[in-house]
Formats: C-alpha cells, sequence, structure tokens
C-alpha cells in the first residue's frame, strides 16, 4: 500500500522590501506551503510611501544589516562582498 507525504514543501522567499501586496500572496500561499519571506530592507529605507509599512505576520520579517538572526542560526543576504 502507498502512502502520501502530507507534509507541505518549504518555501523561502528572499526579496530587497516587504509590500502590501506581498503580504496578501502570503496569506493565499501559505494555505498550500510551508513558507517564510526575509526581506533586506524596509520600506522606509527604500523611500516608498508610509502606507507601505505594515504589520508583517509571522512567517515574513526584515534583516537588519543583511543577516537574519533566529533561533541561534545565522543567514547572510547581504550580497556585497566586503572591499579590501
Amino acid at each position: 500500500m502507498y502512502t502520501v507525504n502530507k507534509k507541505p514543501k518549504k518555501i523561502l522567499f528572499i526579496m530587497n522590501a516587504p509590500a502590501p501586496y506581498w503580504v496578501e500572496y502570503s496569506k493565499i500561499i501559505s494555505k498550500y506551503y510551508d513558507c517564510h519571506f526575509i526581506f533586506y530592507s524596509t520600506c522606509e529605507e527604500l523611500g516608498r510611501p508610509a502606507w507601505w509599512n505594515l504589520v508583517l505576520p509571522n512567517n515574513m520579517e526584515v534583516v537588519i544589516d543583511g543577516v537574519l538572526r533566529k533561533n541561534n542560526k545565522f543567514i547572510d543576504v547581504n550580497c556585497n562582498p566586503p572591499k579590501n
């Protein structure tokens, strides 16, 4: 007899800044997948309108200085190599 794996697939999105449409997209896609969104800047840093500043759901977060610190694990999303 065959068994079906009911564990949802995991998806990680890494993007520049949160936006209202990403929050809505996250609500929809989270019904089908275990997804997490990481943003490496804020809307304010990019000069976007104040109404773009939203309370992010639990599966979204903004990194600080290119490093996400969570559960003693580090993800470096800074794409600029250090200059010597």
